[in-house]
């Protein structure tokens, strides 16, 4: 994720862990990004305005920054962008900005396109093919890529029960998208709704803005309940046969007792990504 005006300023040495404070006149990453979500970071030489390091990391407290990915550095002249690890930060102080690094931009990421569609005032924020139905079995935390080409602003999550169950209950939130791809912690869930009858359930979770970039949706259900989705839709790359397609509308899944949304989302077993037949959970953000 990217911040406006963000700058601050480190005395931290080493390769771990950086203490940041504030700049005045300036905003700091916890003002825009607050705990558990993910943003890039770029270290410069304060006095001289040299690049040291850039990264994707995130605050631990308000003004702790956790590195948790490196992905280039400037180090004596050597640019490295291959195999970078954390810059043994010298003593002085260093400028912390939120920059994007270049490898982020106009990139395509498998399994995950632009979102689209949109309800009234609802915006689809599953990426969506042919509208179906998906039969969540039980006990099963779900997990599916969510991408916002726009910061949004809502208070509200949708989802929607095609196929009820008698006495079923039904839960689905948001969770962050870890460096690495996978879903990291949790940041807005519905709490436990009915699916005991075919509706649009609404979810109030107060006012939300999430800046742009990916996410993962989550549902679990106590008993097998039909929702709406979207189909897979197979792609192509240019200059591959279609043998190597890839399937954008991707989920999985890991086995789970019914209950609340973990805090930290665990690993999926189970992957749906190769079945032109396939179908992807969808929700909606919107409300306001």
């Amino acid at each position: 994720m990217l911040g406006n005006w963000i700058k601050q300023t480190t005395t931290s040495i080493g390769a771990g862990d950086i203490v940041v404070a504030g700049v005045t006149g300036f905003p700091g990453f916890h003002d825009l990004f607050g705990l558990l979500k993910y943003f890039s970071y770029t270290i410069l030489d304060d006095a001289s305005g040299y690049p040291i390091e850039t990264g994707i990391g995130h605050m631990s407290d308000s003004s702790t920054l956790v590195r948790d990915r490196i992905t280039a550095t400037y180090i004596a002249g050597v640019y490295n962008a291959t195999t970078p690890v954390a810059a043994a930060l010298p003593a002085g102080t260093k400028r912390v900005i939120c920059s994007g690094d270049a490898s982020m931009f106009d990139m395509t990421i498998p399994a995950i396109e632009d979102c689209g569609g949109a309800d009234g005032r609802r915006v689809a924020v599953t990426p969506s093919g042919t509208l179906g139905t998906l039969t969540l079995t039980a006990d099963r935390l779900y997990q599916f890529p969510l991408y916002f080409p726009a910061g949004l602003t809502f208070d509200t999550l949708y989802a929607d029960i095609s196929t009820a169950a008698a006495g079923a209950h039904i839960q689905f939130g948001v969770a962050a998208c870890k460096p690495d791809g996978s879903a990291g912690a949790l940041l807005l869930t519905s709490g436990e709704q009915p699916a005991s009858a075919a509706a649009m359930l609404a979810a109030d979770v107060g006012v939300q803005r999430l800046a742009p970039g990916y996410y993962w949706g989550l549902m679990i259900c106590d008993a097998n309940v039909g929702v709406r989705s979207c189909a897979m839709v197979v792609e192509a790359h240019a200059g591959y046969q279609t043998s190597t397609a890839r399937y954008r509308n991707s989920h999985g899944y890991v086995e789970q007792t019914y209950g609340a949304l973990p805090s930290a989302i665990p690993a999926m077993t189970t992957r749906i990504s190769n079945a032109t037949s396939g179908q992807t959970p969808l929700l909606w953000a919107g409300g306001i």
